[in-house]
């Protein structure tokens, strides 16, 4: 093949988008990843971190769609070996103020959940969320 291009592996990449920022001396968090990507010759990477947070409505109605949407259609499977991310799906709730009355974010009350369903749900809205990008299969696999 023509390049080096012969046996390549794509790879999409997504994410939360403050990892972008600077929040120390030399590259950002993302800049590091594509610098370590850059490394590896047989992989091609497809950047699928927006430059802007999704709302996080958006992001939760995204990943409850994909797991069984308004037809009863479930979109995504999730494999039992993912236990965290199982887990996170069945015991994040939202944040309330002191009246018991959700302020449209995800509690973090508990210091175990919400980092496994926070990353997926980057993945669910960009590419099947009412925004995003039809660039996603229709019914996918996690695990």
């Amino acid at each position: 093949m023509r390049g080096g291009q012969r046996n390549r592996t794509t790879i999409k990449v997504y994410g939360d988008p403050s990892g972008s920022s600077r929040q120390h001396a030399g590259p950002s968090d993302w800049e590091a990843v594509w610098n370590e990507f850059r490394s590896y010759p047989n992989i091609n990477i497809v950047r699928c971190v927006e430059a802007d947070h999704p709302h996080v409505k958006d992001r939760v109605n995204a990943a409850n769609a994909m797991l069984l949407n308004s037809q009863g259609e479930a979109r995504v499977t999730i494999d039992a070996r993912c236990k965290e991310l199982i887990a996170d799906f069945e015991q994040c709730v939202w944040a309330t103020d002191s009246n018991d009355r959700p302020i449209g974010e995800i509690s973090k009350r508990d210091k175990r959940r919400t980092h496994m369903s926070d990353a997926i749900s980057y993945f669910f809205e960009r590419d099947f969320g009412l925004g995003g990008h039809p660039t996603g299969p229709q019914q996918t696999v996690i695990g």
